[in-house]
């Protein structure tokens, strides 16, 4: 029988405070949702600091300074409390549950019992950045060689649709217990769970010292994973950007003749181009933006994880502890989101240009082909000007008749005659004086 002493889960939550997109009303918004999750006697007990400082404690009891609440779980054999802080735009929730019992080794089952208690504390939140569960307790002396068994035991009974083996991700060394990370990143929520099984009381004691240290470490790792999916949601908006412009385009070159019938709807189509590809450019940076995150977030979370290693070698030199392996995390980081990111960045900006040099060959064609009609439109003008004038030189229908007849011929007093002869001029006139500018232009 799998059996651990004074099993215990901490659900570390986190919520977006602000944003740069945010107004002071959203921010207040999601403050308040965050506050919601609490009773109203807690809610008047909750602070706000007067500067951005990087890590602040929200709660604190007037009475024993306290900076935890309890709750009475609907269960009476466990017991729990929260532990909620701001860490630079972040809400972040520790909500710790457990067995009341200290002396006795109790059934990995309880832990459903528990992931239920705190499930339901967090039934209707809406976590806009991340999770994880951190599931702790001390060994049997005759498990002590068992730690992983006993991990994936309790990882079955709380998660038991996913997979142990596909979902470990790292493990290592921890106050002489042992560390394992199991991370379903394929799943939509990218489920995280860390293991602590510590090998006795006395090392438990001691490993929950670290909370506030996991607190941080996993805002700042669920900040960059956060960001990279942002991010991914970005690329497929320029994406689809990209596309759009590319069928306008095409569009427009398919319908040349139809632009050169109606240059205003042509003009119409390239001014909804343009505002697509503002917001393309828009995207661009909100893409950069994301990289900022993960870089600032990675260096944080590095920090962090240094900061932790050297604790632990204050509390005793000669504990067993291999944390190394959380750097698995920093290559990912590294090698594929900043990597993915910049990738990402050039081939878009290489779009950007591409679509802005298709836009503005279109849009000089449509010029061109405008002003060819206006010159060709103009040349009309001046041929019928050209035979008008011509016909000035005549003074009278009758006299030009008399040029043509003789006085005997009544072909001058036929109306059709007169309006043919002058036509006539009209157009002979105009030819020649159409000719004359294009070989002027010829010189």
């Amino acid at each position: 029988m799998n059996q651990l002493f004074y099993p215990t889960i901490d659900l570390f939550s986190y919520d977006l405070k602000s944003a740069l997109n945010l107004s002071s009303e959203e921010i207040e918004e999601q403050r308040q949702d965050f506050l919601a999750k609490f009773p109203p006697e807690v809610r008047a007990n909750f602070r706000q600091s007067a500067n951005q400082t990087e890590y602040f404690d929200l709660f604190l009891d007037p009475k024993t300074g306290e900076n935890e609440f309890d709750f009475e779980p609907q269960n009476p054999a466990l017991e729990g409390y929260y532990y909620p802080v701001r860490i630079n735009d972040v809400y972040g929730l520790q909500i710790d549950c457990s067995v009341k019992n200290l002396s006795e080794a109790q059934d990995v089952t309880s832990f459903a019992d528990i992931k239920i208690e705190i499930e339901n504390k967090i039934a209707s939140d809406h976590l806009t950045i991340g999770y994880t569960w951190l599931v702790s307790g001390w060994l049997r002396e005759e498990d002590s060689q068992n730690a992983a068994t006993i991990a994936q035991a309790c990882y079955e009974v709380l998660f038991p649709e996913n997979n142990w083996r596909t979902g470990i991700y790292s493990e290592g060394d921890f106050l002489n217990g042992k560390f394992f990370e199991i991370w379903q990143r394929e799943s939509k929520v990218q489920q995280h769970v860390v293991f602590l099984l510590f090998p006795n009381k006395d090392m438990a004691i001691k490993g929950a010292e670290f909370y506030s240290d996991w607190m941080g470490l996993f805002c700042y790792r669920h900040k960059i994973t956060w960001a990279y999916q942002q991010s991914r949601t970005i690329k497929a908006s320029l994406v689809n950007h990209y596309r759009k412009v590319d069928v306008n385009a095409k569009i427009i070159k398919q319908n040349q003749y139809n632009i050169q019938a109606s240059n205003n709807n042509a003009k119409g189509s390239l001014d909804e181009i343009q505002g697509i590809l503002d917001q393309y450019t828009i995207d661009l940076l909100k893409l950069t933006f994301q990289k900022q995150i993960i870089e600032i977030n990675l260096e944080n979370y590095q920090r962090r994880v240094e900061l932790i290693k050297q604790k632990l070698s204050e509390v005793e030199s000669e504990l067993k502890n291999n944390l190394g392996k959380l750097s698995i995390f920093d290559n990912l980081v590294e090698n594929k989101y900043l990597s993915q990111i910049d990738k990402d960045n050039d081939n878009m900006q290489l779009g950007i240009k591409l679509l802005e040099n298709k836009i503005n060959a279109t849009n000089s064609k449509i010029e061109i082909e405008k002003g060819e009609r206006d010159r060709n439109f103009q040349n009309i003008i001046t041929f019928i000007g050209t035979g008008m004038a011509g016909t000035k030189l005549i003074e009278s229908s009758q006299k030009t008749c008399e040029i043509f007849y003789d006085k005997e011929s009544t072909t001058c007093e036929n109306p059709t005659s007169r309006i043919s002869i002058t036509v006539g001029l009209i157009l002979i006139c105009g030819l020649l004086g159409w000719l004359f500018k294009y070989l002027i232009k010829k010189l």
